[in-house]
This record gives structure tokens, sequence and C-alpha cells, in this order.
């Protein structure tokens, strides 16, 4: 699987890049001193690195850590100084639900496009466990890793091809939406597997995206505008992900409150690239055609292809997925880090593929791993506020503070396969 390359960091002219960067993804500052950690699958494109941050572009050395642990790349920026540092804390304390936010450097959004930059993903810890029970891993509630599409259609693809409208609110009527939405994403994955084998592990959802906040009484299985007066329906913030499963939701929500007064197709695509030909794609743009597009030349078409073809999908958004992110609670410190895998015997969960999208390494892990090398004076403390405004009669945003804090320690790291050029120190 291919990945773009990046071209020149902003604001960096041609004459200061000493290495063409083979392949790049994101880092974070981990000590004041320099020392930034990575994801180890850049040990696969090369052995010279390159640091960008805010103020320039730093040479860096690997940093040997004792030890097998598959993700995590240390470097070292040569030099004296003083660089914001990533917060750390411990897992232990988050709890379900809990907001967090991931920050990291996204794809381009194209395959056209070769500019990484930096974003942010809101979210929530769905589960303190991972795949399979997996106790090293966090569930996020969307899958915000992958490349995301999110998709409007007129018809399902039930064989007698119905319409994508609102049903009654009975149970008979929304076990049979039910069923047409299950039966929908069973011929969509069988369609995306065909196509890409990549695509077949997509994660996959047909849902509601809400216009406004709702509240669900699950006693009652209906949805509310207003909480309850015994407080015991669910909210449902404004632009949540709701999925109609019979379990937790047993009704749609009123089609007045959801994006296009209807249902919606998400998905979300491990972000790489395939090469078709002479042409590279990413997963998500394959996917797309195929939802999209008539099949081409003049062959037939299979009769899940027409059904597709009758469905009428239409994309309403795109988001580029992350190369390496971190998971951030609200005081801005980092209790989760993600870096694709680097060994292809690894049965970390980064290599099956499925599980990219939502499933986030615990920090815990990562504060292991810089206790092997002593020279790393890695930081655990709370960000202090500043004396003045925390003080001050103005009242602060604690929160926007904590994570514009985070957001100065993250660095985009870039790796060439060409032999080193003799540094001078210094930014370049």
């Amino acid at each position: 699987m291919n990945l773009p390359s990046p071209t020149l960091p902003l604001g960096q002219s041609p004459t200061a890049l000493a290495f063409a960067p083979a392949d790049w993804g994101t880092g974070f500052f981990v000590s004041k001193d320099g020392f930034v950690i990575a994801g180890k699958h850049l040990l696969q494109s090369g052995n010279r690195f390159q640091v960008t941050t805010e103020n320039g572009t730093f040479p860096a050395q690997v940093v040997y850590v004792p030890g097998d642990m598959d993700q995590y790349l240390l470097l070292k920026i040569q030099g004296d100084y003083d660089f914001p540092a990533l917060s750390l804390h411990s897992s232990h304390g988050t709890r379900l639900n809990d907001p967090v936010n991931v920050l990291g450097y996204q794809l381009p959004e194209t395959s056209e496009q070769s500019q990484p930059r930096p974003a942010k993903a809101d979210t929530a810890i769905h589960g303190i466990l991972g795949a399979q029970a997996d106790p090293r891993f966090f569930t996020l509630r969307t899958p915000v890793l992958g490349d995301r599409i999110l998709m409007q259609f007129e018809r399902y693809l039930d064989d007698a091809s119905s319409l994508n409208q609102s049903f009654a609110n009975t149970p008979e009527a929304q076990e049979r939406l039910f069923r047409l939405q299950t039966t929908s994403i069973e011929r969509l994955r069988g369609a995306l597997r065909a196509s890409h084998v990549l695509l077949g592990a997509a994660d996959l959802s047909i849902g509601y995206q809400l216009k406004e906040a709702l509240w669900y009484d699950g006693v009652h299985h209906q949805w509310l505008k207003q909480p309850d007066a015994q407080q015991r329906a669910r909210h449902y913030p404004a632009q949540s992900w709701v999925a109609l499963d019979l379990r937790h939701i047993h009704v749609a929500p009123p089609e007045g409150s959801v994006e296009t007064n209807q249902a919606l197709v998400r998905l979300s695509a491990v972000p790489g690239m395939w090469q078709r030909g002479k042409t590279l794609s990413r997963l998500y743009e394959v996917a797309e055609e195929l939802l999209t597009k008539p099949v081409p030349g003049k062959q037939a078409r299979t009769q899940l292809e027409s059904i597709i073809q009758d469905a009428k999908f239409s994309v309403l958004k795109r988001t580029a997925g992350f190369r390496g992110a971190a998971l951030l609670n609200r005081q801005g410190q980092a209790i989760g880090l993600f870096f694709p895998g680097s060994h292809r015997r690894s049965p970390d969960v980064f290599k099956n593929f499925n599980s990219y999208h939502r499933y986030m390494l615990k920090s815990d892990h990562l504060l292991s791993f810089l206790k092997r090398s002593a020279k790393v004076a890695y930081q655990t403390e709370p960000i202090e506020l500043p004396k003045l405004a925390a003080a001050g009669p103005v009242p602060m945003d604690r929160e926007a503070y904590w994570l514009a804090k985070a957001q100065a320690s993250m660095v985009l790291v870039q790796v060439s396969a060409g032999q080193p050029v003799a540094a001078k120190g210094g930014p370049q």
C-alpha cells in the first residue's frame, strides 16, 4: 500500500531541503530538549529524518530503545533548544463517554494533492477495551482515523429497491426499516470487498446525522427535543451519528431533525493508495467510483451492480484520515497514541485493517517505552495556566488553551532514504 509523498513544508524553499522525502508521519515532542515520538513504520522508508515545526525544519537522529515495541520511533533533534512538549497522562482514569480530541497530520484530501495538513477531530470514548476485548486499546465512538465519506442515496439495496424514506413509528415498521438497512450494508460490503480486499474491511454504517440536539427515551422508544423530567433519556448532540440497531435505538430519529431528511451511508477506509495501472487512487476514491459511476464500457451489469446504480449514491462530504495521531483528554494531555504498525508478523491490532478506524493504543504503553530510555525527561504534569490570565477578571477558555499547547508540540516527521549530509546544527 502506497502513500502520497509530501511536498515541501509550508514556507520552505527548495534549496533548504537537503533530501527528498520518501514518507512522512505525525510526531510529537515528548521532552523540551528535542525528543520526538513518531511511528516506527517510517523506518521502512529510510534512515534520514527531519522534523518540521512552526519555527523551522531540524535534522533528527534515531534513538534506539531496548525492547520490541512495534509502534514507536524515538528521534532526537541535536542542539540546545526549548521545545513545547506534549504532556502525557495515564489512561487509567479515563471513563466511558469521556469527550476526547484526536490531533495529528491528515493525508491530503485527494490523490492529486500532496501536502499534509494538521487537523483535529472530536469524538468520545466508546469502550475502554479494544478489538476482542484487548486491554491495550481504547475504542473511539466515531471512526475518525480513516478516510471517511458521507453519502446520500435514494433507494435501499433490497430486491425491491425500496425508497429511502421515513417509516411509521411502530415496532413492525421500524423492524422492516432495520432489515432494509442491514441487507443494504451486507450487499454494499460484498461489492466493496470485490473491488479491493481492504475495502471489504471498511467501517460501514447506515444511519442518521443529527441537525439538532435530541434526547432518546429508551423506555418509551421515542425521540425528544428536550430532556425528560426523569432525566433518563440519553442526550445526542447535534452532528451525532445515530444507527438503528433494535437494541439501544429502536426508532429512527424524526426526518426533520436529520441531515437531508433521510438515512445516509458513512464509510471509513484505510487512508492508503492503490495503484491501478499508471493511476494512483485513494481507497475511498475507489469506493466512491464504485457507488456513484456507471459500469465502464458496454459490459453487462450484474444484478448487484444494477441495484447499486438504482440506489443513486452521491457524496455529501469527504474527510481525510490521519497518518499518526494523539488522543487528548479535556486537559490537553495525551491518554493514547495511534501509529500504523511496522512488522508483518505483528499480531497487533493495527495490522487488522477493520480495526484501523476507531482503536487507539493507550498512553501507558508509551510511558513504558519512554522509561526504557533514561535520557528522555518526558512531561506528565498538568499544563499550567498563565498566572495573570488565571487570576484576572476575564474568564479564560481553559480547554482551548490546553488544546493549543498540545498542538504546539505536534510536528511533521519526514524520512529520506538518501545518504546523510553533515548537519551544521540549528533549523534549516
